[in-house]
């Protein structure tokens, strides 16, 4: 199965979309010189307003409308933007937050929602997935798929011809170029998505769901690119690396926060801090539960 998906380029955008880059680079320095860590307003934003109102090319603006087309995916388009936590003058970074980077991306596609258990049944049935222990045994199709672990959401994305989103990638569909603080912008929205609310208790008192949601549950904290349940939710495994330089290696991380904290020991006043963009969680199989689970990607092939 071919893993890219098609998308048409104008050839006479190149040169302004170089340009475009270039200036977006100049502002996210020059930005970085004049900010407040408090949230209020993301220190490396490139760009006040949001991604789909900067990108004005033919190009652009083709890609964008086209991305609702692709096997239930959203399509990120090309472009550079930050990645990671500034540790140096950001306070709310933590040690597994990757180092801030500026980031050039090709475009590439990622799924509008979480994996469902109506999905990943299929995947069951044909044989390439595992049984799952959290599977229900009726309803719940648009539950998101949960107690996987990262084999399991590999074996999931090859069978459905795609792949675990790179760990830059999938922070580039939640924060988009802009380098938003939470998927929905920059302030905290206690409705835009299923968190662990209720004081810690995680109770589904403000959210209305003490557990996992439907993944259309929050449209109003989609991402820039129409991404949906990338703050909340479950937790979505996603391949990075760790290490730095030549002394690197493969390793997952989790994602997006969730309804529920499995083992991790998070303090009180932190709740609100686990579900920002730049925030990651080195994976390990013992956070294997209901509250995991993960999407997937595939590139993006012009002609």
């Amino acid at each position: 199965m071919n893993m890219a998906r098609r998308v048409k380029k104008s050839m006479d955008s190149d040169k302004f979309n170089a340009l475009l880059f270039a200036f977006a680079a100049l502002l996210l320095i020059l930005n970085s010189c004049n900010s407040s860590d408090d949230g209020s307003s993301s220190r490396y934003a490139i760009f006040d307003s949001d991604d789909d109102d900067v990108l004005q090319t033919p190009f652009e603006v083709a890609e964008v409308r086209f991305a609702d087309l692709v096997d239930d995916m959203r399509l990120v388009p090309k472009g550079i933007g930050p990645y990671g936590c500034d540790h140096e003058y950001n306070e709310t970074c933590r040690e597994d937050d990757a180092e801030l980077q500026v980031i050039s991306l090709e475009a590439f596609f990622i799924d509008a929602h979480e994996v469902t258990w109506g999905r990943y049944a299929l995947c069951v049935l044909d044989g390439d997935c595992p049984d799952n222990e959290c599977m229900p045994s009726d309803g719940g199709e648009d539950l998101p798929a949960g107690c996987v672990g990262a084999e399991d959401a590999e074996n999931y994305c090859q069978w459905a011809g795609k792949r675990l989103p790179t760990d830059v990638e999938w922070e580039r569909a939640a924060r988009g170029l802009a380098g938003r603080y939470y998927p929905w912008g920059d302030q905290w929205c206690e409705t835009c998505l299923n968190w662990c609310d209720g004081d810690g208790r995680c109770d589904g008192s403000v959210d209305g769901y003490s557990e996992a949601a439907p993944v259309a549950a929050f449209p109003d904290g989609a991402s820039p690119y129409g991404a949906l349940d990338m703050g909340g939710n479950v937790w979505e495994i996603t391949l990075g690396t760790l290490g730095e330089g030549d002394e690197t290696t493969d390793a997952y991380y989790a994602r997006g926060g969730g309804f529920a904290y499995g083992d991790l020991e998070i303090p009180a006043d932190y709740a609100t801090e686990l579900y920002r963009t730049y925030r990651r969680a080195l994976y390990d199989e013992t956070m294997k539960g209901q509250f995991l689970g993960f999407r997937c990607a595939v590139e993006a092939e012009y002609e």
